[in-house]
């Protein structure tokens, strides 16, 4: 069976180390994905309908549910069940973990998941080498590309990032590596297409200087030495009086404004982000 030709197929879910990985077979395969919004209304008195609390705005996404069903098929009776009690085991030992897919064009994507059973099957008489089984998934994540991306540009300036996604980027890092003296002087970046901004009051003045902010863990670090041990400068992050994020990359292109960095490489990572 070629898994091409459909639109979306499960192939694997792994730990987080990629140590441990249970492939998923293709024969009778079946994928069911869904995916809550978190509305908020509230009732009026003697109102029709109900007042939405989100007012325009578009609703946070709540955690999905996946689930996945195909068909053991193994050379005898044993080999079918030992197929199916090292699956169970591997489940068991991933814990929360990453669940991969693909499209028809063969492109991966993978999203974060806790599984919540181990595998499901029901044995009945016919059952000699073969029997259904079902696996069921809480998805934590947006679905990510499988291929990271990379923008670096130099100095300041402003400077276009485009995201491939459909939804925000959240999960970026971004890195400033002063280039030698004046590197880099209380760096700030603002994404003009969000009005997202940050400051790190920091100085890079040698080419051993490196600056570190995790966007989703709202967390920056400093390295003295080229970067081979980092310390925690959280604390001399400042953002945007009414920001709820540290920064991210809409879909499309962000131009990015850059300043305090006059002699410095600024990179940027993250994987493109699907709802």
């Amino acid at each position: 069976m070629t898994v091409a030709a459909y639109p979306g197929w499960p192939i694997r879910l792994e730990d987080l180390a990629g140590g441990i990985t249970v492939v998923f077979p293709t024969y009778g395969m079946e994928w069911e994905t869904s995916g809550d919004l978190r509305t908020a209304f509230a009732d009026v008195p003697m109102a029709d309908f109900a007042f939405d609390l989100l007012g325009t705005r578009p609703a946070p996404r709540g955690a999905g549910e996946d689930a996945v069903r195909f068909i053991i098929l193994g050379q005898d009776a044993q080999d079918a069940w030992q197929q199916y009690m090292a699956m169970r085991g591997n489940i068991a030992r991933i814990g929360r973990g990453k669940l991969w897919v693909r499209d028809a064009a063969g492109n991966r994507y993978w999203c974060y998941v806790r599984p919540l059973s181990l595998a499901t099957t029901t044995f009945g008489v016919e059952n000699l080498r073969h029997f259904p089984v079902a696996l069921s998934f809480k998805r934590l994540s947006d679905w990510y590309a499988e291929t990271q991306s990379v923008a670096s540009f130099s100095g300041n300036g402003t400077h276009t990032v485009s995201s491939a996604g459909n939804v925000p980027v959240h999960d970026l890092v971004v890195e400033i590596e002063s280039l030698g003296d004046d590197g880099y002087s209380s760096p700030a970046i603002m994404n003009l297409a969000t009005g997202e901004s940050f400051t790190v009051d920091r100085v890079g003045s040698t080419d051993q200087h490196r600056l570190r902010v995790l966007a989703a863990q709202w967390r920056a670090q400093e390295s003295h030495d080229g970067g081979a041990t980092w310390t925690d400068v959280t604390a001399s992050v400042s953002v945007g009086t009414t920001q709820a994020v540290l920064m991210r990359l809409v879909p499309g292109n962000n131009p990015l404004q850059v300043s305090g960095c006059p002699n410095a490489v600024v990179t940027i990572r993250w994987h493109d982000a699907f709802a």
